[in-house]
């Protein structure tokens, strides 16, 4: 995948707690930065695919397929290794 580059203003507060944080996970602040865009648009895909699954009749609902999806997610996201789908609730 190719990587883009950009410049990215934020909060000195937030980006002191961001470099906390990425110094705990021994990682740049770059990545602890990318690490989080990618849980929050995570996040938001499987709300989506939850709330999707709960409008489904539960006469067609396919659990391993949602399941699926959301490895799916983790794997585009490079989330895998976190295991967020193991969350569900």
């Amino acid at each position: 995948m190719e990587e883009k580059r950009f410049t990215l203003r934020m909060n000195g507060e937030l980006f002191v707690e961001i470099s906390d944080y990425a110094n705990k996970h021994r990682r740049s602040t770059a990545k602890e930065i990318e690490y989080a865009i990618a849980k929050y648009l995570f996040e938001i895909h499987r709300k989506e695919l939850l709330k999707k699954y709960k409008e489904t009749s539960p006469d067609t609902r396919n659990s391993n397929e949602s399941f699926s999806d959301l490895l799916a997610l983790e794997e585009k996201y490079g989330l895998a290794d976190y295991g967020l789908s193991e969350n569900l609730d």
